[in-house]
């Protein structure tokens, strides 16, 4: 069966679909993981780091664009 370009341009558009979806879920969870594994770290631990409590949700974010 002969591909048409118009099923040709559904499935590029697909498969766009399907990967930046799998992006966004690989940031959530990049992000859900960064975001618990700081908050189990204690204020000192934070602070050798060089972070504040107040700064793991930024933290978390930045390390999830980076995924």
């Amino acid at each position: 069966m002969k591909q048409t370009a118009e099923d040709s341009r559904s499935t590029r558009w697909m498969t766009a679909a399907f990967r930046g979806a799998r992006v966004r879920l690989d940031r959530s969870r990049a992000y859900r993981q960064a975001l618990s594994e700081l908050s189990a770290l204690t204020d000192g631990e934070l602070r050798d780091m060089g972070l504040s409590r107040k700064m793991i949700r930024s933290v978390a974010q930045q390390a999830a664009q980076t995924a």
